[in-house]
């Protein structure tokens, strides 16, 4: 299963599948969906999905959003997350 670490937040699980423009993903803490705009490459090795994501508290109030980048890799097994990027669009200042 695959952690997701957003910044100044608890840690979250969930599954994230490699999917067609406009997939969205519901996870463990709250909801959380991602918007992919642009999947990239040739799938021979790696493939790069760029997008949006959006978090939800368990009330449903949007507590962040912002933008992602995950560099998947191909292997025996199928696509695997090889590495991923997530940027607030939030003032993160305390």
């Amino acid at each position: 299963m695959k952690s997701i670490r957003y910044e100044n937040a608890l840690l979250c699980f969930g599954s994230l599948v490699l999917q067609g423009p406009g997939s969205g993903v519901i996870g463990g803490c709250g909801r959380r969906r991602f918007i992919t705009a642009d999947i990239d490459g040739d799938g021979a090795e790696f493939v790069t999905e760029a997008g949006f994501f959006q978090l939800f508290n368990s009330g449903g109030v949007m507590i962040d959003n912002g933008k992602f980048l995950v560099l998947w890799k191909k292997t025996p097994e199928g696509w695997k997350m090889f590495r991923d990027s997530f940027s607030s669009d939030r003032d993160q200042s305390f």
